[in-house]
């Protein structure tokens, strides 16, 4: 199966070229405020393309299905894309899984602490009663192949003005499952593939700080749940 990765498209999805594929993920960010229109012009788009297989999670611009996830999942689904929020699919032997949290960022959609310890420390200050997030990461099913998360692993295709900002949290529970391709966005910065300890990494964001589209489609192959890189 050949699989195109997409991210942080941020309303300038005409602006992008589609290569043929049997597959297509989006790793959040489709709108710039996730208004329902947004959504609902990303939906439509995104439905139209060619690929058999079209899934989507949210990101932190994606408002939208923060607030009322059953109204813009069903957009999605007339529109024939799989919404994943904290939950998984089988499609092809191949077993998906994805989430659009992401650690504490300005208050945007889907934010989470880092940790218990960072929610005691910051609600004194923001008094925000975000969730901590290790209890979506512990959620992962053991038998995933593919995860799609908005944000990076800590210290993999994650840094941002010369910090890393990835949540180390998701990179413990990568670090205990088994899985083939790991898929993120977020992070404009640090978009590309890095390959380690068996699990590629994949930062898909289109798009750079001034939200130009700046990067191209990244495209992989799965046989067998190996995988191999398209030039």
């Amino acid at each position: 199966m050949k699989i195109c990765l997409i991210s942080d498209t941020h309303n300038r999805h005409n602006d992008i070229n589609i290569p043929e594929s049997d597959m297509i993920i989006h790793a959040g960010d489709c709108t710039n405020t996730g208004t329902t229109k947004q959504i609902r012009e990303f939906c439509e788009w995104y439905g139209n393309l060619n690929q058999k297989y079209k899934i989507l999670i949210a990101g932190n611009h994606d408002w939208g299905f923060e607030k009322d996830i059953l109204k813009h999942k069903r957009i999605c689904e007339d529109n024939g894309i799989v919404y994943l929020q904290d939950s998984s699919i089988t499609i092809e032997n191949l077993n998906i899984h994805g989430s659009p949290q992401t650690p504490e960022f300005c208050d945007w959609a889907f934010n989470c602490y880092r940790s218990n310890s960072e929610k005691v420390r910051m609600m004194v200050h923001y008094k925000k009663n975000y969730p901590v997030i290790d209890q979506f990461w512990n959620d992962i099913p053991f038998d995933t192949d593919i995860l799609i998360t908005h944000g990076p692993v800590y210290n993999i295709l994650d840094e941002c003005f010369g910090k890393n900002v990835g949540c180390e949290e998701l990179e413990r529970r990568v670090n205990e499952l088994d899985i083939k391709a790991h898929i993120c966005g977020h992070i404009h910065h640090s978009y590309g593939h890095v390959l380690k300890n068996s699990t590629h990494y994949f930062n898909a964001a289109q798009v750079n700080d001034g939200l130009a589209i700046i990067n191209d489609p990244i495209l992989f192959d799965i046989e067998n749940k190996i995988i191999t890189l398209e030039d």
